[in-house]
């Protein structure tokens, strides 16, 4: 560890910052993707509706996934 200065371990440490930071962000703008999905049920019914629900549903862990691996990466 004496190979290391402090400097660089601020860098680190900032690094790690910016990617929670952006982890945030990213989830922040698909968790409103999936609000304004959630609002086009009142609009928008049928078999094509149900359809693409149940897709884009169906890949939400995904993104919970991704935010996850983000925030571990980050620490």
């Amino acid at each position: 560890m004496n190979n290391i200065r402090s400097a660089e371990i601020e860098e680190l440490y900032a690094s790690a910052r910016k990617i929670s930071d952006l982890a945030d962000n990213y989830r922040s703008r698909y968790v409103k993707m999936y609000d304004v999905i959630h609002d086009l049920g009142s609009a928008w019914q049928g078999y094509d509706a149900d359809t693409f629900y149940e897709r884009i549903g169906s890949v939400r862990p995904k993104y919970d996934q991704m935010y996850a691996v983000m925030l571990q990466y980050s620490e």
